[in-house]
């Protein structure tokens, strides 16, 4: 039977190395290969599991950047339209602070 020669020969691996018969399974490169598919699984969850905690705390960060941005944009707004009834003469009604209440 013809041998042929292991593509990967590292010195001083003893029996990884050396000669094997065609059609053989080569045990070093099968662990190698389950040994990294088995690494990346327990990463991969690890990694999700992390990355689903950031992805809670972004969008709690992310309601209350909504708030601020709001509460802003109502005050820009009630003092654009008293600036703008003021401009144009319009009086101002009795109940306009209850309407837009003042922050």
């Amino acid at each position: 039977m013809e041998y042929k020669r292991c593509s990967f020969c590292i010195p001083g691996l003893g029996a990884l190395t050396g000669y094997y018969q065609p059609g053989q399974l080569n045990p070093a490169r099968w662990t190698a290969l389950i040994a990294g598919v088995v690494y990346g699984y327990k990463k991969y969850y690890r990694l999700r599991d992390l990355e689903i905690e950031v992805r809670k705390k972004e969008a709690e960060e992310k309601k209350l950047q909504d708030a601020i941005k709001l509460r802003e944009q109502n005050r820009k707004t009630r003092q654009e339209m008293l600036n703008i009834a003021g401009e144009v003469g319009v009086p101002i009604p009795p109940n306009f602070d209850e309407i837009y209440k003042p922050e």
